[in-house]
């Protein structure tokens, strides 16, 4: 992964980045909203087949890949922490190349995604950096992934 390309901060300052750095799409035309709905549409599909490669199709597994769209170039993943491995951030990264190299992927980490509480912290995948929490960037130190 990308040590040197790693910003770690406060839950503050990533929200204060998140928001600046996105990527807002404007439409010419309905038939351009089309199509980024469409691109945006697959991008969500490829994440789910590398979700379904990597830890199978095992639904009580606490993962969500979340289909909703606005026009900033951002997927966004709910995932428990046995999900933050380095082959998941390399997968993902692999997919942010081509016409998806201006995308990012917001993957927020819980200690359980069902009770609402257990918040771990966010992170915004890029194709070449990344922007992250630091209690998260903690959580994968600990596991000895790099980013």
């Amino acid at each position: 992964m990308l040590r040197k390309t790693c910003n770690v901060v406060s839950p503050e300052e990533f929200d204060k980045l998140f928001r600046e750095e996105a990527l807002i799409a404007e439409f010419a035309s309905p038939d351009e909203e089309e199509a980024y709905a469409k691109r945006d549409a697959f991008l969500v599909y490829l994440i789910r087949k590398e979700v379904q490669q990597l830890f199978g199709t095992d639904e009580d597994r606490q993962l969500f890949v979340g289909d909703d769209w606005w026009p900033n170039h951002t997927r966004y993943i709910d995932a428990i922490p046995v999900y933050c491995t380095a082959a998941f951030f390399a997968a993902l990264r692999s997919l942010l190349t081509d016409e998806y190299r201006n995308y990012r992927v917001q993957i927020s980490v819980w200690g359980d995604l069902l009770d609402g509480k257990s918040y771990i912290g966010s992170m915004a995948l890029h194709a070449k950096r990344v922007l992250i929490e630091k209690r998260l960037h903690e959580l994968l130190q600990s596991k000895q992934i790099v980013l």
